[in-house]
């Protein structure tokens, strides 16, 4: 499959409309969620009928409201001053009206969309498949013994998703002034200390979970799916920490404002507002 991060380069052009754009590249990664959620390769029913209206996009509006509440600021508040300064957090796109709930749903489908027709010139048995004879061809496509026109479509668009995203990035920085304020204070040796934490339970939990699925890596039994599992359960368990970073840290800003207001003493530096 192309890389799920890949997807995202798909709404790029959509950046500057009305819709929402967590809220479309949220859903570009729309049923690739399936493989991180169970950290699992064994099923793809998120991307068919009817798992994809009855789990997928009921997943999909969650996250976007769980990254909205508890991830997005305390995330940019690990990342370096200079990227911060650029990414205006200090409101949360969550839908007060009909008007902004139908937008949000609106983003999310489209993002959705846009994962499932990019997917159907990557994978056998769908309609692009079936119908472009390229995609059925037997041809050599690097590490691969077994390669099809399919298969080199999933590894040039995925390059080239990265290669959109790299060059947006660039643009982006060079355009946006570092004009917002730091989300909170905390040193460089902290943020680094967190993020190596992060690193080592992100991969330690995908080498344990591949592992158990598998067996052990040093048996290199079925290596390649051993790489599969591994890399999937890796991003879900980024997903899963990050989020209880999150949630830890609002609960630790929520308690100490309470208990600010309570003393009457003034919090000691930076806070969300």
């Amino acid at each position: 499959m192309p890389f799920t991060l890949s997807h995202a380069a798909a709404v790029v052009p959509l950046r500057r409309t009305r819709l929402v754009w967590s809220a479309l590249v949220i859903g570009s990664f729309g049923p690739d969620f399936q493989y991180f959620f169970f950290m699992s390769y064994d099923s793809r029913s998120w991307h068919h009928y009817p798992d994809l209206y009855r789990y997928c996009f009921p997943f999909l509006f969650a996250a976007f409201l769980l990254f909205q509440v508890a991830i997005k600021k305390p995330v940019a508040g690990l990342l370096p001053v200079a990227l911060q300064r650029r990414i205006d957090v200090s409101r949360s796109y969550v839908p007060k009206s009909i008007g902004d709930f139908l937008l949000v749903v609106l983003s999310l489908a489209i993002g959705l969309g846009s994962h499932l027709l990019w997917d159907s010139f990557t994978h056998p048995l769908s309609w692009a498949w079936a119908h472009i004879a390229f995609l059925r061809r037997p041809m050599a496509v690097p590490g691969e013994p077994h390669g099809y026109g399919y298969v080199a479509a999933q590894m040039f668009s995925t390059l080239f998703g990265f290669f959109v995203l790299l060059v947006m990035f660039i643009v982006w920085w060079r355009r946006t002034a570092p004009v917002h304020p730091s989300v909170f204070s905390l040193s460089w040796r902290a943020k680094l200390a967190i993020w190596i934490e992060i690193a080592i339970l992100t991969i330690g939990g995908g080498i344990w979970r591949a592992s158990v699925l598998v067996g052990p890596f040093w048996l290199r039994v079925h290596w390649d799916y051993f790489q599969i599992i591994a890399v999937i359960s890796a991003i879900g368990w980024l997903c899963w920490e990050l989020l209880a970073y999150g949630l830890l840290l609002n609960y630790a800003m929520f308690r100490a404002k309470r208990e600010g207001a309570h003393s009457g003493a003034p919090l000691v530096g930076k806070t969300w507002d």
